[in-house]
């Protein structure tokens, strides 16, 4: 071995060597070495201006909805005002544009604009007033400012960084904060946040307060009214990310959500912290604390297997109520290399109920500012609250621009007495005077599949079905006016163009 490695090193030095003389002989020949062709610069920005000091981004997005039962699960429609539809079981179109303008003089400041323009076609769901809607509509924001902030940091320079303005909040995979892009008018907050970037290890310190849209009306956050309910909801937190640990990475954070005594927000977009009806009031303010940790294995690392975890648990008051409550997911996969590329991924997620709601304490897990619709089924049935789920999900890459995924997800419900908890946060039914709290606590079932097709790099076309199977629970529910009970389907063919 040793005689081995002594040759390769031998001809590896000869090699250069003769590079080196070729070099040189030529150029003292008169002929120019050979050169390495140029790296291809980047293709410039068409919305980009004064030698980027101005760029513009742009994106709209179009997305066709069909749903049937997907609210009540209920085999007739109700007339009667407030009876289980809620208008849900029919076809609409919703569009979405947005306008930015970044101003960066230097490398180290940054303002940054956006508007946006949320418009939900052809629909007949219910209204409230001229708010945005029921807990089943996304309803029209017209042009409204969605992002404003300015930002001083230059990474490479100074590991410091702060933003102040308007912005969207996103950590982790979004569980529990994220700007819930899904949505058509989405989410963003009135923050202050504070980033310091070490070597391996990066810190988020903010302070916040949730924007709240107002169909005609500038959309104001809710420290500022902008539910006119004197709620003052002031949401804060520290996020530590290590990068890398071994195979991954691991974050640790805490949030605390305080909100003084008053009425709640009718937005759809689950900015409310606990799943009651929209229009209700708080007994009395909230105040607590959510600590938790997520990891994450990296398949590049690990030679295609794939890991994930997320425990949080919080304690303090809702609505006056003492809280201790606590969630888990974990998750594990493999990525095969094979043609196509196949994945395969399940998971299991849980989160605490109620035991009793006239015992003066509440288990139920607070699911605070999710992007929900990226974790349990996406007809949006379920958050991250009083329950039990397993998903079993499959990927293939069709091609190199069009994936294939199909999801399977089944649910139960962690305590029985408690209420059913939709993707924004609303309790549709459950609980006392809801149904027999002994009915069982098995929900139902959903299957998806999703096609993405990335066309061209600023364009992207994606479709989806799904079908859901109620469970007894879903079955034996109490809604007025409905009959008997039925499956759900739910159909979407969406369109991004992004600038």
């Amino acid at each position: 071995m040793k005689n081995i490695h002594s040759k390769k090193g031998k001809v590896t030095a000869a090699l250069t060597a003769a590079l080196i003389t070729g070099s040189i002989a030529s150029a003292m020949a008169g002929q120019p070495p050979k050169k390495l062709p140029a790296p291809e610069k980047p293709a410039a920005n068409p919305l980009s201006f004064a030698d980027g000091i101005l760029t513009f981004d742009f994106q709209e997005r179009v997305r066709f909805e069909s749903r049937e039962n997907n609210f009540d699960f209920t085999a007739k429609a109700s007339p009667a005002p407030g009876g289980p539809t809620h208008g849900t079981d029919d076809s609409w179109a919703l569009q979405r544009l947005r306008l930015g303008l970044t101003v960066k003089p230097t490398s180290w400041f940054k303002v940054y604009v956006q508007g946006q323009d949320s418009r939900e076609l052809f629909s007949d769901r219910q209204a409230l007033d001229n708010r945005n809607t029921t807990v089943t509509a996304e309803g029209n924001d017209a042009f409204d400012l969605r992002q404003a902030y300015v930002e001083l940091a230059d990474y490479k320079k100074c590991p410091w960084g702060l933003k102040l303005g308007r912005q969207v909040l996103s950590y982790g995979d979004e569980r529990l904060v994220g700007g819930f892009e899904w949505n058509n008018i989405a989410r963003t907050f009135d923050a202050a946040k504070l980033t310091y970037k070490g070597k391996g290890w990066a810190v988020d310190v903010f302070a916040a307060t949730p924007v709240v849209p107002v169909a005609g009306e500038f959309n104001q956050s809710d420290f500022l009214n902008g539910t006119e309910s004197a709620r003052g909801e002031i949401f804060s937190g520290i996020y530590l990310t290590l990068d890398p640990i071994p195979y991954g990475t691991l974050d640790l954070y805490a949030f605390q959500l305080n909100s003084n005594s008053g009425g709640m927000t009718k937005a759809p977009l689950g900015v409310s912290t606990v799943g009651t009806l929209p229009g209700a009031t708080f007994k009395a303010g909230s105040d607590f604390t959510t600590f938790g940790t997520r990891i994450k294995g990296d398949p590049k690392k690990l030679n295609g297997w794939e890991y994930s975890g997320e425990f949080a648990y919080q304690t303090g008051r809702v609505q006056g109520l003492d809280l201790t409550a606590y969630a888990v997911s974990v998750g594990g996969g493999y990525n095969f290399k094979l043609p196509m590329s196949p994945r395969l991924y399940a998971e299991y997620n849980f989160a605490t109920g109620d035991k009793d709601s006239t015992d003066g304490s509440l288990q139920t897990f607070q699911n605070l500012f999710p992007t929900n619709h990226k974790f349990y089924g996406m007809m949006d049935v379920f958050s991250w609250q009083n329950m039990h789920n397993i998903l079993l999900s499959g990927r293939i890459n069709v091609t190199k621009t069009v994936t294939a995924q199909l999801d399977y997800n089944a649910f139960w419900m962690a305590q029985n007495g408690d209420k059913h908890y939709r993707a924004n946060g609303y309790a549709s039914f459950g609980g006392v005077g809801g149904q027999d709290p002994g009915a069982g606590g098995y929900e139902g079932s959903e299957l998806d599949a999703v096609v993405t097709w990335n066309a061209k790099k600023n364009l992207q076309i994606q479709g989806g079905v799904a079908y859901y199977v109620p469970g007894q629970k879903f079955k034996n529910q109490i809604l007025p006016g409905s009959v008997g009970h039925a499956d759900a389907r739910f159909a979407y063919l969406q369109a991004t163009v992004n600038f």
